[in-house]
Parts: C-alpha cells; sequence; structure tokens
C-alpha cells in the first residue's frame, strides 16, 4: 500500500465535478482507494462519501492505494496528482 497528500487547490474544492473527475479516475484505476480528510477516511470510488467528506480549497487529503503492484500504485498516485495540480480541469 502506498499513500500520498494531495493540497487542493482548485477554489471549490471536491464539489460536484472535480470529485465526479476525482471518483471517476479511481474507479478506472482499479485497487482499493481510499481518500482521508482529518480522521474521516471513505472509499474514494464512491462520490457520495467524497462530496459528504467536505473538502474545500486549501485543505489537505490523503490518499492510499493497494493495488497489485507497486508500480500501478505509483501510476495511480500520480494521476491523481496530475488531476488535483490541473484544477481537476477547471480554470481555478
Amino acid at each position: 500500500m502506498m499513500q500520498r497528500e494531495f493540497t487542493i487547490i482548485n477554489k471549490v474544492g471536491l464539489h460536484a465535478r472535480p470529485a465526479a473527475k476525482f471518483v471517476q479516475f479511481c474507479k478506472k484505476a482499479g485497487g482499493k482507494i481510499t481518500v482521508a480528510k482529518g480522521d474521516k477516511e471513505v472509499n474514494a470510488t464512491s462520490i457520495t462519501s467524497v462530496m459528504q467528506m467536505g473538502v474545500h480549497a486549501s485543505d489537505t487529503i490523503v490518499v492510499r492505494v493497494e493495488a497489485d503492484t507497486k508500480e500501478q500504485e505509483e501510476k495511480t498516485l500520480d494521476g491523481l496528482g496530475e488531476l488535483v495540480e490541473n484544477r481537476f480541469g477547471e480554470q481555478e
């Protein structure tokens, strides 16, 4: 299992569209993926759970990935990092 911290930089946080893109990516990546904010950890493939976390701009989340290989885990975390860096495709 690998984990990585991400700071959400888009203005709306993990709300509606960004959360949907996050969850969609996690579903395609496969393996067991969870996301945590503070003490709350949820299944990263559940849009309802991710949105209920209330992740806002500047919040830090921790993503944990358990896959068949370390390479797959790293690839998943790298891809999520790109999504975050690109503000989930939003302007701000």
